[in-house]
């Protein structure tokens, strides 16, 4: 039925969690603005007719979610290893694990005060900002690559006119000697 209400544009991935009724639907990135329509009118009302609620992703951005929620947390700037080893001792040992704990779970690990956790999420949200940055200076460096293309392929096209135009010329002087003989 998600699949359906999506449609005409075809999801690559349904992620969907039926008791909380929510879905994650991941969509070639060229189809994903067609996906969401304007201003969200087919991402919603897909989601009134399936009574879901209903996140739509680019495969490219959910990859990237994926790999940063997958990140352990020893491994972000600005958690010490002692706090880390502490949250690791309760079984949060990645992003997304902290992420998903409750508050008061967190304020139950010992050594862990709420600044810290402010802390953490902090370097967390630092982390993710930085990671995203990174991601859209590739961007930008792709589109260089397509307008230097774009450059490229205007000067073969005026070379390929200006030999039409010789070729035309040719092909009109045949047809001249051909009229007059």
């Amino acid at each position: 039925l998600l699949s359906r209400a999506l449609s005409p544009a075809a999801p690559l991935d349904l992620y969907i969690d039926e008791d909380d009724k929510y879905c994650v639907a991941v969509f070639n990135d060229d189809d994903l603005e067609f996906a969401i329509g304007r201003g969200g009118v087919n991402i919603n009302l897909a989601s009134r007719i399936t009574n879901y609620r209903i996140d739509a992703y680019g495969k490219t951005e959910y990859e990237r979610n994926q790999k940063q929620q997958s990140t352990l947390l020893s491994d972000i700037d600005g958690i010490t290893k002692k706090d880390a080893t502490s949250f690791e001792n309760a079984s949060i040992v990645t992003v997304s694990d902290l992420l998903g704990a409750e508050e008061e779970t967190l304020l139950d690990i010992k050594g862990i005060t709420a600044n810290k956790i402010e802390k953490v999420y902090s370097s967390i949200e630092a982390f993710i900002e930085s990671d995203n940055k990174e991601e859209e200076e590739e961007e930008v460096d792709v589109k260089e690559l397509i307008e230097d293309l774009d450059e490229k392929l205007d000067v073969d096209s005026e070379e390929v006119e200006q030999s039409e135009e010789a070729d035309n010329i040719d092909l009109a002087k045949n047809i001249k000697q051909e009229v007059t003989d």
